[in-house]
């Protein structure tokens, strides 16, 4: 609801208002006040304007706290700002270039300011930036300032960490990077990082980072499985919960992965929503393992992860939907994996296989596809073979048959039960 203001309106009213829960006024004239919505106070008692139809308004009475009272014909009614409405009013502080990392932790901590709008500009000498601040009571927005391109830049570090580190120290909650509406853009480039992420939770609730893109980035020593735009962590006594990282360009750089929540026992996070990423390079497109809960992977478009789209793992629950990978290693799910649906792409190899078996089965063709879209009403996934578009075979069902040139052919009755199948291999989903 958007309360609007002009200077000076004022009125009297044209007939008594004798009752204190009568919700129409009458008034001399309307001239000079603005659209609704608008407050007005009349003696003690103020209200809510929602509708003006010429002299006669509806109101809401005693409005933010005020007594509803009777008052006499011709009592003067004044335009107003209300207490409540200073209280709701944004503080928003800009950020420059010029200023620090510790200048930016202190700004970030300042329990007076809703906003930070950060002015275009390269960023440099940021690495490890603890924002550990508890904003449930009021919480902060950092965003560009309109139309500014924000870059931050780690050339002139030589530290091997990433940039920011959410509750590195203490709590961290409701805080949000966000360029959505700004105009603006936030990039992350130029850093080398060791076994990190470029952002990093420990102990952190309500904390929204979107929009960012990653450029550049180079891995402090070959390891292939250790570096990450995002790594989801733990302080080792707390777990995060309700955090979000959607509208993720990230093409970080050789050997930089792209999402990770931690593998450990008691490690993980609980609410974690990942959505409309874009990924290029590195191995791991996303990595959710360990004991993790409500995790939704949505909409991610995954290209050259040399191991795996998405590999899911352990009890983790996870949901896939809407995802796609192009030239991927196998993705592996889990049996706490959701098949969401909307999941779609090609391929020319299936795999299925039992983890820790140490067996599994090819299905190779050079001149079919396979294809694996979303999900099917009794719970199973399907896979169609199709060669130049004519489907050859299917492998589909609870009775895991597999199905050529429309000839029933046994011999995958691993498929049959979900318990027989601990993970389902994709070359891409």
């Amino acid at each position: 609801m958007a309360i609007n203001h002009k200077n000076f309106a004022e009125t009297t009213l044209a007939a008594a208002i004798t009752t204190t829960g009568g919700t129409s006024i009458t008034v001399t004239s309307e001239a000079g006040f603005p659209a609704v919505d608008f407050i007005i106070s009349i003696d003690t008692e103020a209200m809510l304007v929602t509708n003006v139809s010429t002299t006669t308004w509806t109101v809401t009475r005693g409005y933010e706290g005020s007594t509803a009272a009777t008052h006499t014909n011709g009592t003067a009614i004044y335009h107003n700002w209300s207490a409540g409405e200073a209280d709701n009013q944004k503080v928003i502080k800009r950020f420059t270039a010029a200023m620090t990392s510790a200048a930016f932790a202190t700004m970030v901590a300042d329990m007076t300011i809703d906003v930070i709008e950060m002015e275009a500009g390269t960023y440099q000498d940021w690495a490890a930036v603890d924002i550990s601040v508890n904003r449930s009571t009021r919480p902060l927005t950092v965003r560009p300032a309109p139309g500014a391109a924000v870059v931050w830049d780690g050339s002139t570090d030589d530290s091997t960490d990433g940039l920011f580190y959410f509750g590195n120290s203490a709590l961290c909650s409701y805080i949000t990077f966000d360029p959505e509406g700004t105009g603006g853009s936030f990039t992350v480039q130029n850093y080398n990082i060791g076994q990190t992420g470029l952002i990093v939770t420990a102990y952190a609730s309500h904390v929204t980072v979107n929009g960012f893109k990653t450029r550049t980035c180079t891995e402090s020593a070959a390891s292939g499985t250790t570096r990450w735009s995002v790594y989801v962590a733990s302080d080792g006594t707390h777990r995060s919960d309700n955090l979000t990282f959607n509208d993720w360009d990230s093409s970080p750089g050789t050997g930089i992965n792209h999402f990770q929540i931690n593998a450990s026992a008691s490690h993980g996070a609980d609410g974690v929503i990942v959505k409309h990423w874009v990924s290029n390079g590195g191995n791991y497109g996303a990595y959710v393992a360990g004991d993790s809960t409500l995790v939704v992977l949505d909409g991610l478009m995954m290209m050259n992860h040399a191991v795996a789209g998405i590999e899911t793992g352990g009890t983790a629950t996870v949901t896939v939907r809407n995802c796609a990978a192009i030239n991927c290693g196998a993705n592996v799910f889990s049996a706490t994996t959701t098949d969401g649906g909307g999941n779609h792409a090609t391929t020319d190899k299936l795999s299925i296989a039992k983890p820790g078996s140490g067996m599994s089965m090819d299905v190779i063709a050079t001149d079919v596809t396979v294809t694996f879209d979303g999900h099917d009403t009794d719970g199973w996934v399907d896979f169609v073979f199709k060669s130049n578009d004519v489907e050859k075979a299917t492998l589909s069902g609870a009775t895991g048959n597999l199905s050529i040139d429309g000839s029933l052919t046994e011999g995958v009755r691993s498929l049959a039960y979900k318990s027989d199948v601990d993970a389902l291999i994709l070359g891409v989903f």
